[in-house]
C-alpha cells in the first residue's frame, strides 16, 4: 500500500486542470448518509483530485447557484472531463445521474461500500468498493488515485450498460457547437430508458419478495422523521407518495408539536429499502431541512 504522502504526488496523467462532477447521495442536514458522503468527498474525493491537477470540485450540497440546479446539474454531467459516482444506498437520483453520464460515453469512476448489493447491471462493471472507516479511506484514496491514473482521457476507453448494450448513437458525436441542451436532454431521456426499465424490474422483484415476508408477519416498525419546522410541510403529497412507491401497507403519523413524522410499516420490509424511499421523496420535495431518527419496535 502506497503512504499517505505518495498520494499527494501529481498523477502522471495530468499536465493541467480538469474538471470533475461528483455524483453523490444528499439527504437531509446531519443526516447519516449527508455525513457519510460529506466524509468521503472532502477527505478522499477531493484530495486525491486537487493532487492529480484538477479543479477543485463544488459539491452538490455547497453549490449555491441561483435558477435551475438540475440544469446545472445535467451541464456538469455532460461536460466535466471526470464523473466520480458514489453508489452507496442506490439513491434513486445518483443511479438516474449516473446514467445521464453512461450515455455521454466520457470517464467515470464508480466508488460503493456496498458493492455486494449494487444492481447486476451495474456490479457487472468495474467499482471501487471500501470500508466506511479511517483505514477504509486511505485505501480508498489509494484505488482512486489508480484509477484517474489508468484513464486516457485524450482517448478514453469507455464500457459501461448503455455504450455496450443499446447506444449506436451516442451524444459524444454531435459537434458541441451545434448542440441545443434541448436536444441534449431528449438524447439523455431516449438513452437512459434501458437502465430504467431494469431498475424497475429490480424493484418488482424487491417487492415480490417483501409481499411473501409480509403475509406471515404481524409485528410492526417506526421510521421517525423530525424537521425543525414541519408547519410548512406537505404532509398529505408525503403520504400520498408513501403509498404510491412503497409495496406493502404503511402509515404516517404527524406530531405537529414535536416536529415529528413517523412512517408505520411492517417488520418484514426492508428499512434500509423505506428509508431509501423516504430521502428519494424528501429529495422530490426539495426538502433538506431534517433529520431521520432510525427505526422502532412497536
Amino acid at each position: 500500500m502506497a503512504a499517505i504522502n505518495e498520494i499527494e504526488k501529481p498523477c502522471e496523467n495530468e499536465k493541467k486542470k480538469k474538471t470533475c462532477f461528483i455524483i453523490t447521495p444528499v439527504g437531509g442536514n446531519d443526516s447519516e448518509i449527508r455525513r457519510h458522503a460529506k466524509g468521503v468527498i472532502e477527505e478522499v474525493i477531493i484530495p486525491v483530485l486537487e493532487s492529480c491537477g484538477f479543479e477543485k470540485p463544488v459539491p452538490i450540497y455547497e453549490n449555491c447557484i441561483s435558477g435551475s440546479l438540475v440544469k446545472t446539474i445535467v451541464r456538469s454531467i455532460y461536460e466535466a472531463d471526470l464523473v466520480i459516482a458514489n453508489l452507496t444506498q442506490q439513491n434513486p437520483n445518483v443511479m438516474y445521474e449516473v446514467a445521464l453520464r453512461h450515455s455521454v460515453a466520457k470517464p467515470i469512476i464508480h466508488i460503493s461500500s456496498e458493492v455486494e448489493n449494487l444492481p447486476f447491471d451495474i456490479n457487472s462493471y468495474n467499482t471501487i468498493d471500501y470500508r466506511d472507516d479511517m483505514l477504509g479511506a486511505n485505501v480508498l484514496k489509494e484505488k482512486l488515485k489508480n484509477s484517474i491514473d489508468a484513464i486516457n482521457f485524450e482517448n478514453p476507453v469507455i464500457s459501461n450498460p448503455i455504450i455496450d448494450n443499446i447506444a449506436e448513437r451516442v451524444i459524444k458525436d454531435i459537434p458541441k457547437e451545434e448542440v441545443e441542451y434541448i436536444k441534449v436532454f431528449e438524447e439523455l431521456a431516449n438513452s437512459v430508458q434501458f437502465l430504467n426499465r431494469k431498475i424497475d424490474s429490480l424493484a418488482k422483484n424487491n417487492d415480490d419478495r417483501y409481499e411473501a415476508n409480509l403475509k406471515n408477519s404481524s409485528m410492526s416498525e417506526f421510521l421517525t422523521i423530525r424537521f425543525n419546522d414541519i408547519r410548512n410541510f406537505d404532509i398529505d403529497y408525503f403520504q400520498n407518495r408513501i403509498k404510491d412507491i412503497c409495496p406493502v401497507k404503511t402509515n404516517v403519523g404527524v406530531n405537529v408539536k414535536r416536529n415529528i413524522i413517523t412512517v408505520k410499516y411492517p417488520a418484514a420490509m426492508s428499512h434500509q429499502h423505506l428509508n431509501q424511499v423516504v430521502i428519494s421523496i424528501l429529495d422530490e420535495m426539495e426538502t433538506n431541512d431534517y433529520e431521520i431518527l432510525g427505526k422502532y419496535l412497536l
